[in-house]
């Protein structure tokens, strides 16, 4: 697959993931509305950009592939790229949005942004707490969701012959049920590119975004290297070192 494909389709549809997914939770659609919207996302996203770069549209998922060899580096500098520019903006598409509805009432604080410490103010918990609250919730979010995606886009026969093409359904179920369990937490990232996307308009935010990269990121290599050793991926052919394989057709390669 053309490289620059893949690179306008993990693009798109991250923006869509902000734009509709964290859109959903500004424009009030509850926790389970918000957690529901990002699963569709991931669904319907699957099957328009699936075939063309495996719809990844979160780093955490890429750095999982690049450890199952299911992306060589060039792709993954690549994927991480766009997925921080989709990113950017779909969070500059709501903010333009939202500052047009409340005018100079609207200061980009109540973006969808993720935090560690702001939901827990008054409980009672010192600051190295609520970040070691907010690396452990979001470790465990990302760990769950990255291991589910590589489990179920793996090349074993096994989980071929159960998933079929219903992997990118079963990839937006677990999502559904990573936000439905973090959203109260942390608002749940376990995407890097989601939460710096809208991070970067609120002054506050932005300085707990760390906390929202480093740990999906760690997250993803440990649930990369498990899925790696409990289904035992092949590497890519170097004559076919750009194919991906989507989420709606698991194939050998």
């Amino acid at each position: 697959m053309n490289l620059s494909k893949q690179f306008c389709a993990e693009f798109f549809g991250t923006a869509v993931l902000v734009l509709f997914a964290v859109g959903s939770a500004i424009s009030g659609a509850g926790v389970v509305g918000t957690a529901i919207a990002f699963g569709l996302v991931i669904v319907v996203m699957s099957f328009i950009i699936g075939p063309i770069s495996g719809c990844h549209i979160n780093p955490a998922i890429s750095i999982a592939a690049l450890i199952n060899r299911k992306l060589n580096f060039k792709q993954f500098i690549c994927f991480v790229a766009a997925q921080f520019l989709g990113a950017l903006l779909g969070g500059l598409i709501l903010f333009t949005i939202f500052k047009l509805l409340d005018g100079d009432n609207f200061n980009g604080h109540n973006l969808g942004q993720n935090y560690y410490s702001i939901q827990h103010t008054g409980h009672g918990i010192s600051k190295s707490q609520m970040i070691l609250f907010g690396l452990i919730v979001e470790f465990v979010l990302s760990f769950v969701f990255v291991f589910s995606f590589a489990a179920l886009t793996s090349n074993s026969q096994y989980v071929k012959s159960k998933v079929g093409n219903f992997a990118g359904v079963l990839v937006g179920v677990t999502l559904t049920l990573v936000h439905l369990f973090g959203i109260g937490l942390t608002g749940t990232s376990v995407n890097p590119a989601r939460s710096y996307g809208v991070a970067v308009f609120d002054r506050e935010a932005i300085q707990e975004v760390w906390v929202f990269l480093l740990a999906p990121t760690v997250a993803a290599i440990v649930a990369g290297l498990l899925a790696k050793f409990l289904f035992k991926e092949k590497p890519i052919d170097k004559t076919v070192d750009n194919e991906q394989i989507p989420l709606t057709k698991i194939e050998e390669i």
